[in-house]
Parts: C-alpha cells; structure tokens; sequence
C-alpha cells in the first residue's frame, strides 16, 4: 500500500499523462497478477484435497 501512495502523490506532484497512464498500467498488472496468483493457488489446494 505504501508504494502506490507513494506513486501517487508523485504524480501529484509532477503531473505528466505518460507517466500516470504507465503506473496505472503497472498498478493493475500488479493487483492482476496478484488475484491470479491467489486464484491458481486455490484452484491448486481444491483440487488436491478434493482428489488426492
């Protein structure tokens, strides 16, 4: 959490489209790649305790 406040008010404070456009981007691959991660994970542990 602290990293995206910091990138945040960075662009605050220097506002330039590319660069907001490119951490948004950035951001959402992040939290992407996070709720992917969790959702394989699960997938993973269900299938393993349903069919060992």
């Amino acid at each position: 959490m602290g990293d995206i406040k910091l990138t945040v008010r960075t662009v605050l404070v220097k506002p330039s489209t590319t660069t907001t456009i490119i951490i948004i981007i950035i951001v959402c691959i992040t939290i992407l790649k996070a709720i992917l991660n969790s959702y394989s994970y699960t997938i993973f542990i269900n299938t393993t305790v349903i069919n060992p």
